[in-house]
């Protein structure tokens, strides 16, 4: 059963990249879930299951944030965030259509450490070849998740 949905959007070819966290249910109980994607081509009307996703440490928190289309370098780039830890990004996950392959890439740098960096919403901007990602959320009382945004860059 498909759940949370989210999509990231080439407007030059013309093709949706769908992704959903897929639960398996055995008798009424989940039982298991992965995620997966599909690339929609709005030419042909086709859909197609692309490769999987790579593992990480909670299926659930990659889905908190849509995945965005990076114009500039034909790839899908989806932030993985640790939804019970206020949105905490742990890893840009990047997947090339051209051989329908993922990357898992971290986001720290010497100047960023891993609590810094968080976000609820991305959005690729093409002219400065950057993904813009900004917001928090699901952050426990008594914090406060006023965070500043980040871009970052693929290539």
């Amino acid at each position: 059963q498909a759940q949370h949905g989210r999509f990231a959007w080439d407007a030059t070819r013309k093709r949706a990249f769908v992704c959903a966290v897929h639960k398996h249910y055995t008798g009424g109980s989940e039982d298991g879930q992965m995620n997966v994607c599909y690339r929609y081509d709005h030419a042909t009307k086709t859909l197609a299951l692309i490769a999987p996703v790579p593992a990480t440490p909670n299926h659930a928190g990659v889905l908190y944030i849509q995945p965005a289309y990076d114009s500039r370098n034909d790839v899908v780039l989806w932030p993985y965030t640790k939804m019970e830890q206020c949105s905490i990004v742990t890893a840009m996950l990047v997947y090339t259509p051209a051989t329908d392959t993922w990357e898992s890439l971290p986001v720290v740098s010497d100047t960023l450490v891993a609590n810094d960096i968080r976000g609820s919403v991305a959005a690729f901007d093409h002219s400065s070849n950057t993904l813009f990602l900004a917001g928090t959320g699901a952050c426990p009382a008594p914090i406060t998740a006023n965070t500043p945004t980040l871009l970052w860059r693929y290539k």
